[in-house]
């Protein structure tokens, strides 16, 4: 598999940051109230090994980094250690998802917060990352409508890859999300939503039929509907697995029979990625090795590694 490039195709930026960048701001800023220790933060961003693992306890490892007052030099520099790793772990290239909500209080336009960000990612990961614009399911619609338009201008267009939807699953409303991916799937960008993971194997239904995504994020609950699996062959749509997560989680039970093998004998294209290196404590290379010990055979993994690289060559821009 070493002749074909390794990418990650679903990573989140908030799920990049090291713990370890994380707490030296808290110190530096002398945001005591928010930890005195690092353990106290990763005690913070990771599952305790006595912790329920629960989705929306998940979910709620990412809040820390909601409390940090970001500016242009905190963002430089978070930005700076995550492609630190990313260097490190020798990913040719990978899909970024990122969202700005937390960002504007610096007074930037959105515009101006995402191509901070590109510039920020060609400086320390040139020619590696792709950027792909997140829009978090329980955030105020009308922020999400502002940040959608973006690719109403040129520049932006340009830029990103694509548009995922995150965050709290039981809060998709697709009658609100199928007019921005209708703009985003005319400028022939990847369009994605996080379904099928905490929720009903419906929302994988509906995201293919009425947003017509290109990709779905882990989407595991289809096997659960084999009249609904054909559909999304014809769609053509790929499916962005994140195996450590699903357990993490606790979407899937450790008891279960390995999804991405339920999802390979059905013949569905799917990838793997890393998710959210930072509260999973892993990484792509971690992902594959995983695959391996869950029964994966060789020649799947290298269809697997292909699919995730010829997508990133239909989308990447121009």
């Amino acid at each position: 598999m070493d002749n074909i490039p390794l990418v990650d195709p679903h990573v989140h930026l908030g799920g990049s940051i090291p713990t370890r960048f994380v707490w030296e701001t808290i110190d530096y800023l002398g945001l005591s109230h928010l930890a005195k220790t690092e353990q106290d933060v990763i005690r913070q961003m990771t599952f305790a090994p006595e912790e329920e693992h629960t989705f929306l306890g998940f979910l709620d490892k990412f809040r820390i980094l909601d409390e940090i007052p970001w500016n242009e030099e905190l963002i430089d520099e978070s930005i700076a250690a995550i492609c630190g790793d990313i260097n490190d772990q020798n990913t040719d290239h990978l899909w970024m998802d990122f969202s700005i909500n937390k960002y504007m209080r610096i007074g930037w336009t959105q515009k101006e917060a995402v191509q901070f960000i590109r510039r920020a990612f060609d400086t320390y990961a040139p020619g590696k990352v792709g950027l792909v614009l997140s829009l978090k399911y329980e955030s105020l619609k009308f922020g999400q409508q502002q940040y959608a338009q973006l690719i109403q201008d040129p520049d932006i267009a340009e830029i990103l890859v694509g548009i995922d939807l995150v965050g709290e699953e039981a809060d998709f409303d697709p009658d609100f999300y199928a007019p921005i991916f209708k703009d985003w799937n005319a400028a022939k960008k990847m369009t994605r939503a996080h379904v099928g993971e905490s929720c009903t194997v419906e929302n994988v239904l509906t995201a293919i039929d009425k947003l017509q995504v290109t990709n779905v994020a882990h989407g595991f609950r289809i096997l659960e509907k084999p009249e609904y699996i054909q559909r999304a062959k014809d769609s053509g749509i790929t499916f962005d697995l994140a195996l450590t997560s699903n357990y993490i989680t606790g979407v899937v039970h450790p008891t279960q029979r390995p999804i991405i093998l339920g999802m390979i004998e059905a013949d569905l294209p799917c990838t793997i990625g890393s998710d959210d290196p930072t509260q999973l404590g892993t990484t792509l290379r971690d992902e594959y090795s995983f695959a391996t010990r869950l029964g994966v055979p060789d020649e799947a993994l290298q269809q697997i590694r292909r699919k995730a690289y010829d997508n990133y060559l239909r989308f990447r821009p121009s």
